[in-house]
């Protein structure tokens, strides 16, 4: 990861951390009488939104540029070539995610297509 890379992902990171610890407190002080059931789910729900936030910030920083030459096609084995970027949201176990990635496409196989690195 290239130094600017890496600053603008703790940047991002950082801003992520801040919000949790804010909405922590507002919660906490807009909650005074609280049961254990209720910190439960407030946690729940804000480490789901932390996961959420640190996984779309770590998929937008992975792409930030396209392999020179085009990987390799899985069928074939021929060199793929770059169709542009191309809108994903994936379901995963943090949560749903969308971002924007380089799309590859094998001219020789026709139907053979991927969002490196997998």
């Amino acid at each position: 990861m290239k130094k600017q890379q890496q600053q603008s992902l703790e940047r991002e990171l950082e801003r992520t951390a801040t919000a949790v610890v804010k909405a922590t407190l507002d919660w906490s002080q807009s909650h005074a009488e609280r049961t254990f059931e209720d910190i439960e789910v407030f946690v729940l729900e804000i480490r789901k939104r932390m996961g959420q936030d640190i996984a779309q910030a770590l998929c937008e920083e992975q792409e930030t540029a396209r392999p020179v030459p085009g990987p390799e096609c899985p069928k074939c084995g021929q060199e793929m070539h770059y169709k542009g970027e191309h809108e994903r949201q994936i379901g995963s176990l943090v949560s749903d995610v969308k971002f924007k990635r380089s799309y590859y496409h094998c001219n020789h196989c026709k139907d053979s297509g991927i969002f490196p690195p997998g």
